[in-house]
């Protein structure tokens, strides 16, 4: 489909059927972060099959201009925990 149209790469939502067709690498591009439960929001980069090289200049470019990436919530949770574990031997 990329070659049939001229396009090198295609980004669409997260929530598409994109990846279930996709005969290739995937990418995430983050937009932020959900309100309520902090969850991360994204769209997808795809790119035809052995092109990596472009999808690595576009998350790249994305990182770079783009808000850094928080780790989850749980990650968040775990770290507190694992501060407050006590290991008997």
């Amino acid at each position: 489909m990329l070659q049939k149209f001229g396009l090198d790469i295609i980004i669409g939502s997260a929530d598409s059927q994109l990846t279930k067709i996709a005969a290739a690498a995937v990418f995430s591009l983050q937009l932020g972060y959900l309100d309520y439960n902090g969850r991360a929001f994204e769209m997808l980069a795809i790119e035809s099959a052995n092109q990596e090289a472009g999808l690595i200049e576009v998350t790249s470019a994305w990182d770079a201009t783009s808000n850094p990436v928080k780790p989850p919530p749980l990650g968040e949770a775990l770290k507190k925990s694992a501060r407050s574990l006590v290991v008997f031997t």
